[in-house]
């Protein structure tokens, strides 16, 4: 791209809504990461487990806009509900932390 005065310049494009929308957060009991809990993502065509890492944090990548639940089918402690619900838009990233 040359501007009006002959410089040269960049353009950047956003690929919005080409990303598709994840979820991510964290599970921690007393201020404390837990690893290797099971969070459930359920919604549309979409039902999977993914666990908790060393840092206590998951994500589930690759769903498609619409609604989500996101769910402790074990919590490990009193998490308060051990379910969140999310809205997702297209390229949209959603985040459910449980904490306890």
């Amino acid at each position: 791209m040359v501007l009006a005065d002959g410089a040269p310049a960049e353009a950047v494009f956003a690929a919005v809504g080409l990303v598709p929308p994840r979820v991510a957060g964290f599970v921690e009991c007393d201020g404390v990461p837990v690893p290797g809990v099971a969070v459930r993502v359920v919604g549309g065509d979409t039902d999977v487990v993914v666990e908790t890492n060393a840092q206590g944090r998951y994500g589930a990548t690759d769903l498609s806009p619409g609604n989500y639940t996101v769910i402790l089918p074990d919590p490990p402690c009193a998490a308060g509900p051990p379910y969140r619900v999310i809205s997702l838009l297209p390229g949209q990233s959603g985040v459910a932390d449980f904490g306890g």
